[in-house]
């Protein structure tokens, strides 16, 4: 509990610990933005590099001339969820670069109205830092050891302005195995990291790893590792509770890590459900089944990897323990052809690296050419399952967070003695991915809309040994 005895009115409450904008060039640099902004928008998500969004300015005082806003001015802001603790795990903070100003116009004729773009002091230095050099200087390196060192040399910025200590990034299965060797070829940094996570295998032996900015950090890390890590303590428990349906209490799951907050932050106010499965769609972009060729541009070697998601994901990580993908689904592997290629000569020393062992070319090795297929087969495993809910807004949850899911039967009657596989969806209830989050704060209050994605269900659709496909 804050000292001042802050109590939550309703979900969605927050408090603005700091909100300014700085322009040195300024007599007075600083300008407190709580009067003039009416909506501020932060989208944070595990397939972009960095955390970007809006503020939605109403100015009466011409602050936009007399403040010199003009565009690569710095904006910081630090929002807390009432009640919680101001410690960094708890609350939104971090510096933004002003990189655009849109939708300029009058309100009245005593105010005007325009959109502040802003993005991540990394991502406004990124377009003009072009790396021309080898990574390593000689010889070879891991990669999770070259992504240390290219964030703390050219991406690593101070997290927030003025006094900040530097930014951060947490790297997952480290040490990674094998080395790497390549040229930047006036690639930007976060061309560099993105190259990288093409070397960079998990512990499932795919190469599913994401560069990303959450509100909290950056990460280098694996999506299956992601999910098996928290699989046993997810983040809450959100619920889509209907009128006349019974409550959920939250105190029965001890396993939950975040579960403080009063049950209205995580009561559903709709849930977004694209598809649950598309057949066709499945078949032709080779969701259930494919096959891929990795060429070696080396060697002139090739490898062909077969995929078949009833077959694969028996045991691969997933949300729950059962595959999504229903038994019988008509599938082959042939029907869907993708062309991959490597390079062996820039794996010095990988038992992962296309074709070679010990830095010599082995016909037939081909521990890359698997790793990287794998990475498509396990994101496509995520299709029929990509929904979006909309909550109230915390400030403690953070992109890459396992949530749980309570979607209640839709039957005629259900009640408080309903309980167990009675009470529950089996097929939309269950943990979920978070893999992007659109904040948005107001006067009113927070919100958030949560892309959420699984891989597995509660219960199996069909047997296991589900053998449909056939490639000769």
């Amino acid at each position: 509990m804050s000292e001042n005895e802050e109590r939550i009115q309703k979900p969605g409450q927050y408090e603005i610990d700091e909100f300014y904008l700085i322009n040195r060039a300024m007599d007075e640099p600083f300008l407190d933005l709580r009067n003039f902004a009416i909506s501020t928008v932060i989208y944070e998500d595990v397939f972009s590099a960095f955390l970007h969004g809006e503020i939605v300015i109403v100015d009466a005082k011409d602050a936009i001339n007399n403040y010199g806003i003009f565009g690569g001015e710095v904006i910081t802001i630090k929002f807390r969820t009432t009640e919680l603790d101001d410690t960094p795990e708890n609350v939104i903070e971090k510096s933004f670069a002003v990189y655009s100003i849109k939708n300029r116009g009058p309100v009245n004729d005593r105010q005007q109205t325009y959109t502040l773009g802003i993005i991540s002091l990394e991502a406004y230095a990124d377009p003009s830092t072009p790396i021309m050099k080898a990574f390593p200087a000689s010889g070879g390196k891991s990669p999770d050891a070259l992504a240390q060192e290219i964030f703390d040399e050219y991406i690593a910025k101070p997290r927030v302005i003025p006094d900040g200590e530097p930014t951060t990034i947490s790297i997952s299965d480290t040490p990674h195995e094998g080395e790497i060797a390549y040229l930047s070829n006036n690639w930007t940094p976060i061309q560099n990291m993105n190259y990288l996570t093409n070397f960079s295998v998990g512990g499932a032996g795919i190469a599913d790893f994401v560069f990303y900015e959450s509100n909290k950090s950056f990460f280098y890390t694996s999506l299956s590792t992601m999910i098996s890590a928290q699989l046993e303590s997810p983040f809450d428990l959100y619920t889509y509770v209907q009128k006349g349906q019974p409550s959920i209490d939250k105190g029965q799951f001890e396993e939950l890590t975040n579960a403080s907050l009063p049950y209205e932050f995580t009561q559903c106010e709709s849930v977004e459900i694209p598809r649950t499965i598309d057949v066709i769609d499945g078949q032709r972009t080779g969701q259930y089944a494919s096959n891929t060729i990795m060429y070696d541009l080396f060697s002139g070697e090739k490898e062909t990897i077969v995929a078949d998601i009833r077959q694969d994901f028996l045991n691969l990580p997933k949300t729950e323990g059962a595959i999504g993908t229903p038994a019988g689904v008509p599938r082959h592997s042939a029907a869907k052809t993708n062309m991959m290629y490597g390079n062996s000569i820039l794996n010095t020393g990988s038992n992962h690296g296309f074709g070679t062992t010990d830095g010599a070319y082995v016909k037939g090795a081909g521990g890359y050419a698997f790793a990287k297929s794998s990475k498509q087969e396990y994101l496509n495993s995520f299709k029929d399952y990509t929904f979006k809910i909309t909550v109230p807004g915390r400030t403690d949850i953070e992109v890459g967070r396992i949530i749980s899911l309570y979607y209640p039967r839709m039957i005629s009657k259900i009640s408080e003695e309903t309980t167990g596989g009675d009470a529950i969806d089996p097929v939309l209830s269950g943990n979920y991915l978070v893999t992007a989050i659109r904040h948005e704060f107001t006067p009113d209050g927070a919100k958030q809309i949560m892309e959420i994605v699984k891989n597995g269900l509660l219960g199996n659709i069909g047997p296991d040994d589900d053998e449909i496909n056939i490639m000769t």
